[in-house]
């Protein structure tokens, strides 16, 4: 049926079937009873919804087990303005071959606080299993294991040239031929998100990020991700790629001897990051866990030496807790005070403000006012040249420093 805009239709519970999308090209605002009450699939292989006006407003419903075999369509949603606000988008499908889309195809418009999982294809040219964005903003969403074929396939989480992804969680996605399990972006902004435990048996290039093109991945946490070949859990390639201020932590590539698992790159620009305790596995393992052999590498916090760049340093980062993901670093970590201020990254992972004077590498920062004064010595390099001179320097945080002297 037709609806005049403005309008709001409420939806019971119950499972639905469209033998059509719902196009709301007008300011419609649909909203389920619950979320994952109300199910609404397409017959017919078609698309459930098609949203393309700014005020209309998708909300509280699942939508599942569509197929399509549209080139370059998701097969459950597609968005270029609107909001799509805690949905379900799962097990949705593409059958087409040469820029099958799974899941969601988005070109503008938000989706918020939305479930993306299990969405995918298993056919030639895939670009993005869960997700495919070309514009819009992705806010707060979970991207869960999502599929793609195994040939000239990307972006099995995400595949993006524009756009923004902000504070989701992208985790269990396979890894797609091209790369890039979690995300691949040769374009957009991925920000403050969580890119952890994507990757599988293959070896592509990327289990958790690959960046080919202009994108940026800046204040992430990035842990966890498997490759069985050689390539690390990021892989830049591009010269306009941006990694800045991430935190990059128990990544493995199970692969050769020389198998890299954190950071691997060729030329783009990799500044103020810790890319530390990544590893293979392996006894006889050589490669450490960052090469960088073009591009901008420095101000980073790594465990292997890079012969690149400057202010780099091989050294323990001292996280509180990394068993237990806390990524923040304690007094006497040589992150702090290494990085260079961004007015483009003026808040770390928390919220908390960045030092314009002295920040702390990695995706947080470090809070030194606050709590019992204390003390701690900061080694900035765990190996030195033969001949060399170590030196150390003393480092204090806590409340009333005033006049504080200290000497060994």
């Amino acid at each position: 049926s037709q609806a005049v805009a403005p309008a709001t239709i409420h939806v019971a519970n119950g499972s639905y079937s469209t033998d059509s999308a719902l196009a709301l090209n007008s300011a419609i605002t649909i909203v389920g009873e619950s979320r994952e009450g109300v199910k609404v699939t397409a017959a017919g292989g078609l698309l459930a919804f098609s949203i393309a006006n700014v005020d209309a407003v998708v909300r509280d419903l699942t939508i599942l087990n569509c197929v399509s075999s549209t080139k370059n369509m998701g097969a459950g949603l597609a968005i270029s303005a609107g909001l799509v606000e805690n949905c379900v988008i799962s097990n949705n499908a593409s059958t087409g071959f040469d820029y099958a889309i799974g899941g969601v195809k988005m070109t503008g418009g938000t989706i918020r606080g939305c479930l993306l999982a299990n969405n995918g294809s298993t056919r030639y040219g895939a670009y993005g299993g869960n997700i495919n964005m070309a514009g819009g903003t992705l806010d707060g969403c979970t991207v869960r294991a999502g599929k793609t074929g195994n040939t000239a396939s990307t972006g099995t989480g995400i595949s993006m040239t524009s756009g923004t992804v902000t504070n989701c969680d992208i985790t269990a996605n396979s890894t797609a031929q091209s790369g890039g399990g979690g995300v691949y972006m040769t374009g957009g902004l991925v920000t403050h998100c969580r890119i952890h435990g994507n990757g599988n048996g293959r070896g592509y290039q990327g289990s958790a990020v690959r960046i080919n093109g202009a994108g940026t991945l800046r204040i992430c946490l990035i842990y966890g991700n498997t490759q069985s070949g050689n390539n690390a859990a990021v892989n830049i390639t591009h010269g306009s790629a941006v990694m800045r201020f991430c935190t990059v932590y128990g990544n493995v590539a199970s692969g050769a001897t020389s198998a890299v698992a954190g950071l691997q790159m060729t030329s783009g620009s990799a500044t103020d990051n810790i890319i530390y305790g990544n590893g293979n596995g392996n006894a006889s393992w050589t490669a450490g866990g960052t090469t960088a052999t073009g591009g901008t590498f420095s101000r980073n916090i790594t465990d292997s030496q890079v012969a690149r760049g400057t202010a780099n340093y091989c050294a323990d980062p001292r996280f509180a807790d990394a068993a237990n993901l806390d990524f923040h670093v304690l007094l006497g970590s040589p992150a702090i005070g290494n990085a260079a201020f961004s007015a483009a990254a003026p808040f770390d992972f928390d919220g908390t403000a960045r030092s314009e004077t002295a920040p702390t590498c990695g995706a947080y920062e470090f809070e030194a006012s606050g709590g019992a004064l204390r003390v701690a010595i900061v080694n900035l390099q765990n190996d030195f040249p033969e001949g060399g001179t170590p030196s150390a320097t003393a480092m204090v945080a806590g409340d009333d420093q005033s006049d504080l002297t200290y000497a060994w």
